[in-house]
């Protein structure tokens, strides 16, 4: 893992994450809002990412962010999640407080570990022109692959 800091990097993956907050704001309670007409970096939308939010039981699913592949790398993914939108969402970090061990990694926030449990990803078909196959990556593929995960507020990048 590479141990550098990469301002103009930085500044296109908080594009991405911005680019999650307003699709989920364009459609709150919609699971898989319309997909953007552009991404940075000429970056293709290709998976919305889904959880669920809980206060005593699981709510439906939610919007939480988005998968894009690299225009020039086809191995080269961003996953980018939005961070706290809502009440129910402020009830999830409030459950943070006490910290439970994740294998191989350290401890993170309860609500942390218990919203990201239910992770799930959807895939993006996009519309085809008549006649054409669709190709589209599998989620075999998309989960072999190295993603970098962004985590809002926390400036913090992992893959």
């Amino acid at each position: 893992m590479d141990n550098y800091y990469d301002p103009a990097l930085a500044v296109t993956y908080g594009q991405f994450v911005d680019v999650a907050y307003q699709m989920y704001g364009s459609d709150p309670a919609n699971p898989t809002p319309a997909p953007p007409a552009a991404l940075p970096s000429g970056y293709r939308f290709i998976a919305w990412v889904q959880m669920k939010d809980f206060i005593i039981e699981s709510n439906d699913w939610s919007f939480y962010g988005l998968i894009a592949q690299s225009p020039t790398d086809a191995n080269k993914f961003i996953l980018a999640i939005r961070g706290t939108s809502d009440l129910t969402e402020w009830w999830d970090d409030l459950t943070s407080m006490g910290l439970v061990p994740w294998e191989a990694f350290g401890n993170v926030g309860y609500g942390f570990d218990r919203i990201y449990q239910t992770l799930r990803i959807i895939d993006y078909a996009p519309p085809r022109a008549p006649g054409a196959e669709a190709i589209a990556p599998s989620r075999e593929t998309i989960g072999t692959l190295h993603i970098r995960w962004l985590l809002p507020c926390s400036g913090t990048a992992l893959r």
